[in-house]
């Protein structure tokens, strides 16, 4: 299916579970050489059409998201175009305990990173804080995905909703590991305490108390790294050195062994089948016959 929209085709690559009265569709631009993807949400009616426009349309006009395409409205529908990048759940790697702790900082800074880049509306930044919206991919990059929700309750969302789910997921990737390196100068409730509560004025505030506490984190997840490997590297340089000192010993044990092993054989050389302990097999060359019972002297 093709979906013509003003300035360009979509070609719909498939849909995606969406809510009752609109279609979230992954579509490809034939015309753009690059096989980019593009994540099309669809309106359908007229009273969600209109919250949507009241929210996509001052966003064009503010032009500070890259993700963010255009949109359009055609008849009684609206339509909005975001980039679309194939998911990989950050929620599922923290769940799946595939992530140390020095992962889940960067994961948690580009979270904050995202947010500022991205500058999105209140409404839509609390949707793409959602698990199935963040991703994290294999060069600790963390990215947005746009799989929205119904537009009737997006003119009820402000500041302190977007920060409540912000403090969630940063508490969610972080953990009890995080919370363990606090220190009594910043900690990581007092931040996430502050953005449940209004206590922070905008993004950039927010960001900056962050920034203060994960880079003392992340420089005592180093430290304690390097300790830990420090460790490590001094206990194999101690079995290095007890090896060295014993290779002498080694070496002259396993003389000794073939010597003592060699010295037996020549005392204890193997008797061959049938024949009785003691006797005489031969003379020099010449062999000693085994005598018969019809050798026996008669008495």
């Amino acid at each position: 299916m093709v979906i013509r929209l003003p300035g360009r085709a979509l070609f719909v690559v498939r849909s995606l579970p969406a809510p009752e009265d609109m279609e979230t569709l992954v579509c490809r631009d034939d015309e753009r050489p690059d096989g980019r993807l593009y994540t099309l949400l669809v309106y359908h009616r007229p009273a969600e059409a209109y919250d949507a426009i009241s929210i996509f349309v001052k966003l064009r006009q503010r032009g500070t998201t890259p993700d963010f395409i255009d949109c359009f409205s055609m008849g009684s529908r609206f339509y909005a175009l975001f980039l679309y990048r194939e998911p990989s759940p950050l929620k599922k790697q923290v769940d799946g305990m595939e992530l140390h702790l020095r992962e889940r900082l960067e994961a948690a800074h580009g979270i904050f990173q995202q947010i500022l880049m991205q500058d999105l509306p209140h409404a839509i930044l609390m949707e793409c804080l959602r698990p199935e919206n963040l991703n994290f991919d294999t060069t600790l990059a963390v990215t947005f995905n746009y799989f929205l929700g119904g537009a009737a309750r997006y003119r009820m969302i402000g500041l302190k909703d977007a920060m409540g789910s912000a403090a969630d997921v940063l508490e969610h990737t972080l953990g009890k590991d995080a919370k363990r390196q606090d220190t009594r100068e910043r900690s990581l409730n007092d931040i996430c305490l502050s953005l449940r509560e209004g206590g922070y004025e905008s993004w950039k505030g927010a960001y900056a108390d962050f920034l203060g506490w994960y880079e003392v984190i992340r420089d005592n997840v180093e430290i304690e790294k390097q300790k830990k490997e420090g460790m490590i590297a001094k206990f194999w340089r101690i079995v290095s050195r007890v090896m060295g000192l014993l290779k002498p010993l080694i070496a002259v044990a396993l003389i000794a062994a073939s010597v003592g092993y060699l010295v037996y054989s020549i005392m204890n050389p193997p008797i061959p089948a049938g024949a009785a302990p003691g006797q005489i097999q031969a003379v020099g060359d010449i062999p000693i016959p085994s005598p018969t019972p019809t050798d026996t002297p008669a008495e």
